[in-house]
């Protein structure tokens, strides 16, 4: 009978110990984002560096960029993105640069051009465009020199998701997205946007 409150015990102190952990935690107020108010934008870290940029303000959809320096805790404008005005893009950083495609260009249209920014040189340059179904709202994300982006809308949600291997000096990308057919529901893989492959 003792032993069967033992477990009771250890959760109990886990999750304790858990609440005073989260009580524990501050957030402290930074200097306000020095663009326009706005919803739908999308953020990056690149180095040590917090960037934020595109979304929608009250004149309509953005091109802006904007640099964060936790240090002086101070923003700075960069160059404005090449591309359409957007919405909801995905954004993510392979060997400090950042890579920013997709998105909602205007009313809902859906986006599959993709971007790279160097910050070094403040320049962006467009990349070949993204493999999968243009979309918005997706999500994105980087481990190690790998990119994945999946999910998100066309007009429907979308489930599908892939990774993306960037080799800046060559100036294409090796790729392979995988895709879930809607006739069949079976996975295939597309390579470089151009034919499909069953898995």
């Amino acid at each position: 009978m003792k032993n069967s409150f033992l477990p009771i015990l250890i959760v109990n102190f886990i999750l304790f110990s858990s609440i005073d952990s989260i009580a524990q935690l501050n957030w402290e107020r930074k200097a306000d984002f020095q663009g326009s108010s706005r919803w739908m934008a999308t953020a990056i870290a690149i180095g040590t560096q917090g960037y934020v940029g595109f979304g929608e303000d009250s004149t309509g959809y953005s091109i802006d960029f904007w640099e964060y320096d936790p240090t002086n805790d101070s923003w700075t404008q960069k160059a404005s993105f090449i591309g359409l005005p957007r919405t909801m893009p995905i954004a993510f950083c392979i060997d400090n640069k950042g890579y920013v495609g997709t998105g909602s260009t205007n009313s809902l249209n859906a986006a599959n051009d993709f971007f790279e920014y160097e910050p070094g040189s403040n320049t962006w340059t467009q990349k070949g465009d993204f493999p999968g179904t243009a979309r918005y709202g997706a999500v994105g994300f980087s481990i190690a020199s790998k990119g994945y982006i999946g999910m998100g809308s066309d007009g429907t949600f979308l489930q599908d998701f892939g990774s993306m291997t960037l080799y800046p000096i060559l100036g294409h990308r090796n790729r392979i997205f995988r895709r879930r057919c809607k006739c069949c529901n079976s996975i295939y893989n597309c390579a470089k946007g151009i034919r499909m492959y069953r898995k």
